[in-house]
């Protein structure tokens, strides 16, 4: 799951939870992400922007630790704040909203509703010319929910997607890494012979 919705405008502490996240810090992201949404109710009480992020990036931290009902809670909290979800301009941030929601309903066994989010994600990063590499994630949490769901040809259908999005994404976006993993394997090889 990616964790860090937008670099551009967070607050540092905010981007610095979305690191201890990513990095699986989970105890001292918590902290930090918790810390600072206590102090923004004084401090950035009107930036509902980095309120939403900082509440979404720990509502992926409880996902990403299987404690769905301490998710949902902040879910909730973001869901119930229509407005936030209402500003231009944050395309890919609600899409990746969107798709953690879908996948936290999902694991809480509302399939209906999971699908409902995941698609509202997946009409999203569709809107935008400029796709993301971020949607092959809402493929892939689609395809599980068809398979959990027993329709397997949508289930194929969506990691199918999500495999080719994956590799055109690392094509486009990372040929550097393609070299240096090329050159490495051949280096591997070459000291085995």
């Amino acid at each position: 799951m990616e964790i860090i919705y937008s670099h551009e405008g967070n607050h540092p502490l905010e981007t610095l939870g979305g690191i201890l996240n990513a990095l699986e810090f989970f105890k001292e992201a918590e902290n930090l992400l918790l810390s600072f949404i206590e102090r923004s109710k004084d401090f950035l009480s009107n930036n509902k922007l980095v309120n939403f992020r900082a509440k979404a990036l720990l509502a992926a931290l409880y996902d990403k630790q299987y404690l769905f009902s301490k998710a949902e809670t902040y879910y909730a909290e973001i869901l119930k704040d229509n407005e936030i979800l209402e500003i231009d301009g944050i395309y890919l941030t609600k899409a990746k909203f969107l798709n953690s929601l879908g996948f936290n309903t999902m694991a809480r066994g509302d399939f209906s509703k999971a699908e409902e989010f995941l698609k509202a994600s997946l009409d999203i990063y569709n809107l935008n010319v400029q796709k993301s590499s971020s949607i092959t994630e809402t493929y892939s949490n689609l395809a599980l929910l068809y398979a959990l769901n027993g329709n397997i040809d949508e289930a194929i259908f969506y990691y199918d997607k999500s495999i080719r999005d994956t590799l055109f994404f690392i094509k486009e976006e990372s040929p550097y890494l393609l070299s240096v993993s090329y050159t490495h394997l051949r280096a591997h090889e070459t000291s085995l012979h």
